[in-house]
């Protein structure tokens, strides 16, 4: 019951794990600190202009662009700018047009295609 009350109230990280441990009988901090050894890991990944390229044209191509009110909104490339968290600058022909759906959408693909699915993300969207 804690546990659901927990999830419900963190659904906006629902990617995140989640460990059950005990301070009194120290149950489970092996898990933990693999757990967190993990998300380090993640957290401070880079990953290559190459295979970030075609990852996301596959994640494009999944799921294309919506029609915009200006017209086809289109993505030229992606490039990470930093790490701690994996920030991303992606260029498009319109980045106010990029609905809040579609960014979450990106971002969930990108988690989980770089093996990042852990943690959270950034996404930057600008014009080129």
């Amino acid at each position: 019951l804690i546990q659901s009350s927990i999830m419900k109230r963190l659904d906006f990280v629902s990617f995140a794990p989640m460990v059950n441990i005990s301070a009194f009988t120290g149950e489970n901090i092996s898990e933990l600190l693999i757990k967190i050894k993990m998300i380090f890991n993640q957290f401070n990944k880079r990953a290559g202009t190459g295979e970030l390229n075609r990852v996301f044209r596959d994640v494009l191509r999944i799921h294309p662009p919506p029609v915009s009110s200006t017209g086809r909104l289109r993505f030229f490339y992606i490039t990470q700018v930093s790490t701690a968290p994996p920030s991303f600058v992606i260029f498009t022909n319109n980045p106010d047009e990029v609905k809040q759906s579609y960014r979450r959408f990106i971002a969930n693909r990108l988690r989980e295609k770089l093996d990042m699915g852990n943690i959270t993300i950034r996404l930057i969207f600008r014009k080129k």
